[in-house]
């Protein structure tokens, strides 16, 4: 049997006390509201958490339970500045993970989420998302792979992006694309909506999506930059002023 670990980034996960949640919140938790459903990272909140759904080939007869929502982590990023910014790291603790059962082993996972600003002098500006850790056993066998897809809407509800990261392999060729980004104008508030699949089809053949993350990068609002620039003005021409 083989097993292959793919570690699209080495992350060394520091978790600094700049307020805000310290500590994992379980997926589930935020799910039920639990302590408001609410986790903070740097001066971001994401609230109005919301199951979709998630559906495993079970519903077809197949092998794969549902995943224990309750034993998926969300950890708090407070480092990353203004670029990559604050934001959350996903470790599902071999929650996500399928065997193959000879036909198409599946878990479809879709929940939805707020990212609000906290600092009224900061705005949201971009958004990433990277799949930090995937792991498959028999590689090469057959199809096997994890993906997420993911939506940005404004508060009025119009697309701000598009994301979608995958690892797969398939008859032994391996394909990675760990990593996205959207850009979009600055913004207060964004909703996101994620979509996770992990899929495998031969027998004994395994994949898991281990760890994932997205940052929020940030910039200051535009009228404290025309502010700062105001004040730099006049105290150049006080200075100016003085040497007269």
């Amino acid at each position: 049997m083989k097993k292959l670990k793919i570690f699209c980034t080495i992350v060394l996960l520091s978790i600094s006390v700049l307020g805000g949640s310290a500590q994992a919140v379980s997926l589930q938790d935020l799910f039920d509201g639990v302590d408001g459903g609410v986790i903070v990272a740097g001066d971001k909140q994401f609230d109005q958490w919301t199951l979709n759904y998630v559906e495993t080939d079970m519903i077809d007869g197949g092998i794969t339970p549902l995943p224990d929502l309750g034993n998926i982590d969300v950890n708090p990023l407070h480092d990353g500045g203004l670029n990559p910014g604050p934001g959350l790291s996903f470790d599902t603790n071999d929650e996500l993970f399928v065997v193959g059962d000879g036909f198409f082993s599946f878990i479809d996972l879709s929940f939805s989420f707020r990212a609000v600003v906290l600092d009224p002098f900061l705005k949201i500006k971009d958004n990433s998302l990277e799949i930090v850790r995937a792991t498959f056993d028999d590689f090469g066998k057959g199809d096997s792979g994890v993906g997420i897809t993911e939506e940005i809407l404004d508060l009025q509800g119009n697309e701000l992006g598009f994301k979608d990261v995958s690892v797969d392999i398939f008859e032994g060729e391996l394909s990675a694309n760990p990593f996205d980004s959207a850009a979009f104008h600055p913004q207060t508030e964004i909703f996101i909506t994620k979509n996770i699949l992990v899929w495998a089809t031969e027998l004994e053949e395994t994949a898991s999506l281990d760890v994932f993350e997205q940052r929020f990068s940030q910039v200051p609002e535009p009228s404290i930059i025309l502010l700062i620039a105001a004040g730099g003005l006049m105290g150049f021409a006080f200075r100016s002023k003085r040497r007269a």
